[in-house]
């Protein structure tokens, strides 16, 4: 399962980034070590660079330059690769041109294994659900959602490893979840994709009335989901959705 925990803000430090350009995102990047700790380390992308908070020294340390200057989806995810549990414990970072893995030490270019498989454009939206790496935003591919091989999103993805929505009439414009299920934002529509394995993914469209014009929009919260488009923020019920898929 999942577990969040919003307490509010805390003070972290005074120290500037380094960077004239604007904080286009914060990101909290969770590793569990072997022992069982957790550490929690604040990523930040601001103008063509990302960075992590170092505790020790108090500023912020370069992580990956020459990026792109578009907002990034930023996701924590487990994968196959690495030696220890920490290693395992990664963020997936995607901004329409670049597609990165970061495993708090090194910095692994994807971008040539998502575009091996069905993959043409570099995706703009992440998500992580049942231990696959959804990814959208492909330009060349608006209505589909990409998935990884399972816990290996730094290996070649599958050619007909994905999923499309509203029999290819749709663009996709955003990721999050619904119960077990991913939840899709559509243009024009919301959708869900049911299943747990690649060989079960199957996409149902749950609302046809209303669509979303942001990723960053969509938030559960409890039994509702929130999302915005230019006529306002729109909420859904979950449990709709979950009778739709069963």
């Amino acid at each position: 399962g999942k577990l969040e925990s919003r307490g509010g803000s805390f003070y972290l430090t005074t120290t500037t980034v380094g960077a004239t350009a604007k904080v286009q995102a914060i990101h909290d990047f969770v590793q569990r070590k072997a022992d069982g700790s957790i550490t929690h380390t604040t990523i930040i992308k601001a103008g063509t660079v990302v960075y992590k908070f170092n505790a020790s020294t108090g500023v912020f340390d370069q992580v990956q330059t020459g990026l792109s200057e578009s907002k990034p989806s930023i996701v924590n995810f487990i994968s196959n690769a690495g030696s220890t549990p920490e290693d395992r414990e990664v963020i997936i970072y995607a901004d329409g041109t670049n597609l990165g893995m970061y495993n708090g030490t090194t910095w692994t270019d994807i971008a040539s294994n998502f575009t091996a498989g069905g993959g043409t454009d570099i995706p703009r939206y992440l998500f992580a659900k049942h231990n696959f790496l959804w990814a959208t935003g492909d330009d060349s591919n608006p209505d589909k959602v990409f998935f990884s091989p399972l816990l290996a999103p730094d290996t070649n993805w599958g050619s007909n490893d994905w999923v499309r929505i509203a029999g290819g009439l749709e663009k996709v414009i955003g990721l999050n979840e619904v119960y077990d299920h991913l939840f899709v934002a559509g243009q024009n529509s919301m959708h869900i994709i049911t299943g747990k394995t690649s060989s079960d993914f199957s996409p149902i469209q749950v609302s046809g009335e209303v669509g979303c014009s942001s990723h960053w929009s969509i938030v559960p919260v409890e039994s509702d989901i929130f999302w915005a488009n230019e006529t306002g923020i729109h909420v859904g019920r979950l449990r709709a959705a979950e009778d739709r898929a069963s």
